[in-house]
């Protein structure tokens, strides 16, 4: 027989997992992240690793040089 512990604590697993599914559910829709802060890029702690396209843009362009000249 079901006893108003087991009950409760069938409830409160059922709810923790509702909870946690939210969670997980939430992170996962902000693939697309956007950056909250309100400063430049430049000033923000996690700029160098940054790839939100305002960051990218914010960067200046590397451009790659060949290590030997081509051959001819």
């Amino acid at each position: 027989m079901n006893t108003r512990r087991e009950w409760i604590v069938r409830n409160a697993r059922w709810g923790g997992l509702l909870v946690l599914g939210g969670i997980v559910a939430r992170l996962a829709a902000r693939g697309d992240a956007t950056c909250e802060l309100q400063h430049p890029c430049g000033a923000c702690p996690q700029f160098a690793g940054c790839g939100l396209p305002k960051a990218k843009e914010a960067r200046p362009a590397t451009t790659t040089q060949p290590s030997s000249p081509p051959a001819s």
